[in-house]
């Protein structure tokens, strides 16, 4: 079962990016917490933004930790998903009670004091499920075959827990101590009891991140500057000493770091597998579409795109042009001096004909055996006759060294035909064309550059011939 679909390592950019950020949150955590106390008023724009940033942050890094669960079956990455579907479920409340938008339901006793303890909650919670998660990391993660089921349950069983907590919060079922008084400043239960708890869960949870995960993946990596975050946070909010006050703002900003950390990893890991994907894709593509041999396109390339340069051609009203030509008695080639020559011959034709293709529109084919094929859109007879002999001649006067170091000359012969299609079954009459100025250029000798209007001068003088009784014109030609 596959276990690494987003175990990719962070490379040397992550990590100074991890060390800048790391040492930012240090550095405006300290400031904080020194110069954090100065008084502030509650800013109902700023927790709406704040909340909105959050749950959106929270629930989709949820969702692609379950997705890669069920990709996986690794439960760490089951109880990673949970821990931030627990802060998506639980945040949402807490910032309302913040805003007082809750007081005017009967049934909940919203304050000050609900919103702590949710407070408490969330960020105990959180590190918690956190510190679970990493304990079932290590050199042998605890895999599951049933990871649907187990998704199942386990979201189920958090849901019913998340439902519980806020229920007995908000209910006054549970008479939970006053930790902020009404002029939002803070009680000794909060800095000396729930402050300390919470930083504790937090740096917990860091050093299982560092010490299991071991920055070995992105996640990983980013998931301890989140943790960082996460203790920064409790520790700015808590002794900043007052509700709202600027030290408090601070720690919604280190919040929204936490939350935002792993969900960008995520992220920018999705996207380099998307992009791995294409990559993949366009490999994939040039391999299905490149004659391995030649590395030149293969004959089914050649016919996919005669078909769109001619559908071109025809909205353009353009001249596309093509060229066949052939190796000059390859058979014979083959035969002295053995096939893996012959192959090498093949690849140094290919490299003539690539050395003088140079429009991106230009496609040079293997379109079978010893015999290519270049299409030439927009595209004049005359510019590919011209084109064909500059091939031609390059070919011939390329010597092709033999294993024993001997060298021999190797010609081809080419006809090139040319038309204005009007229709899409004009492709095949124009490879009719070329092949059949082909076939008479290596009829009339070989070596050389055959037109169809040759093509069909010459036809016409071998039928006259024939009539005359001068079969001696074929050899002449």
């Amino acid at each position: 079962m596959p276990v690494r679909q987003l175990d990719i390592k962070p490379g040397k950019k992550q990590f100074v990016s991890i060390a800048i950020v790391s040492f930012i949150l240090l550095i405006g955590s300290g400031w904080a917490i020194v110069n954090g106390a100065e008084e502030g008023v509650s800013s109902p724009s700023f927790l709406g933004s704040y909340g909105t940033a959050v749950i959106i942050f929270e629930m989709i890094t949820a969702l692609l930790l379950l997705a890669q669960f069920l990709r996986t079956g690794r439960f760490t990455y089951a109880f990673l998903s949970m821990a931030y579907l627990w802060v998506a479920l639980i945040s949402p409340v807490q910032i309302i009670l913040l805003t007082e938008s809750i007081s005017v339901v009967s049934a909940f006793h919203a304050g000050g004091t609900e919103a702590s303890w949710l407070w408490t909650f969330w960020h105990i919670g959180f590190p918690i499920i956190i510190a679970v998660a990493l304990s079932l990391n290590g050199s042998e993660p605890v895999v599951t075959h049933r990871p649907v089921f187990w998704a199942w349950y386990l979201y189920s069983a958090e849901i019913v827990i998340v439902a519980l907590v806020l229920w007995l919060t908000l209910s006054g079922w549970v008479a939970f101590p006053q930790v902020v008084s009404n002029d939002n400043h803070y009680s000794h239960v909060l800095t000396e009891v729930i402050g300390p708890l919470v930083a504790f869960a937090c740096a917990l949870a860091l050093l299982m991140v560092v010490f299991k995960g071991r920055f070995k993946t992105d996640i990983y990596a980013w998931l301890a500057v989140a943790m960082l975050a996460a203790l920064c946070e409790s520790i700015v909010a808590v002794y900043s000493g007052s509700r709202f006050s600027v030290g408090w703002y601070v720690a919604r900003i280190l919040s929204l770091i936490s939350s935002s950390s792993v969900f960008i990893a995520l992220l920018l890991n999705t996207m380099t597998l998307y992009l791995r994907v294409i990559e993949q894709n366009r490999e994939l593509r040039e391999i299905a579409s490149i004659d391995k041999l030649s590395q030149l396109a293969n004959r089914r390339e050649f016919d996919e795109r005669l078909k769109d340069e001619v559908k071109r051609a025809i909205r353009e009203r353009k001249e596309t042009s093509l060229i066949m030509l052939d190796i000059d008695f390859f058979k014979t080639f083959n035969d002295s001096y053995g096939h893996p020559a012959g192959d090498r011959c093949i690849t140094q034709v290919a490299a003539s004909i690539r050395k003088f293709i140079s429009r991106p529109a230009d496609l040079a084919a293997r379109y079978g055996g010893e015999e290519f094929a270049v299409l030439l859109p927009n595209t004049s007879e005359q510019a590919a006759f011209e084109l064909a002999e500059v091939i031609r001649t390059n070919i011939a006067s390329t010597p092709f060294q033999l294993d024993d170091g001997d060298h021999v000359t190797v010609t081809a012969s080419f006809g090139v035909a040319s038309l204005n299609p009007t229709s899409t079954a004009d492709g095949s009459e124009l490879i009719k064309s070329a092949d059949a100025a082909l076939y008479l250029a290596k009829r009339s000798g070989r070596n050389r550059v055959q037109r169809p209007t040759q093509s069909w001068h010459f036809e016409r003088q071998c039928q006259e011939s024939k009539v005359e009784g001068h079969p001696e014109l074929l050899r002449k030609h």
